[in-house]
């Protein structure tokens, strides 16, 4: 592998060493985690993610929209992660998920994830923490 080799989509260009770097340097955010899901726009965001997820060790679950609201809701349900990395606000945030029950809705270009417990809804947008 040549680290100057570059991994592009549309304007956005890394190098195979930054990127090694980036991933290394994101995995910090999930440490402590063991399952995430990773549901992107921005399908080298989804790779940078889950070459973050491999460098912490975590186990990735890549969802992509293109598998429909009703099959990547289902797989949610069945591996029910606790946290999932999204670039739907612009960049890449991982967010906590309750996963009793999961809904998404297109909004604009980008989905939001609705999760309901059992008394109150929140949106996965809430920076509450």
């Amino acid at each position: 592998m040549n680290p100057e080799s570059t991994v592009s989509e549309n304007d956005a260009v890394i190098t195979y060493e930054e990127l090694v770097i980036w991933a290394e340097n994101y995995a910090k955010e999930l440490i402590g985690k063991e399952c995430v899901a990773i549901m992107c726009d921005s399908e080298m965001a989804a790779a940078m993610s889950m070459l973050a997820c491999f460098a912490a060790d975590v186990t990735a679950v890549p969802i992509s929209k293109r598998y429909g609201v009703n099959h990547y809701t289902r797989i949610l349900k069945r591996l029910k992660p606790e946290w999932i990395i999204t670039d739907c606000y612009g960049e890449l945030k991982v967010i906590k998920l309750m996963t009793e029950t999961i809904r998404f809705r297109k909004k604009a270009c980008a989905y939001y994830v609705y999760i309901r417990n059992n008394r109150s809804a929140e949106r996965s947008n809430d920076t509450r923490g």
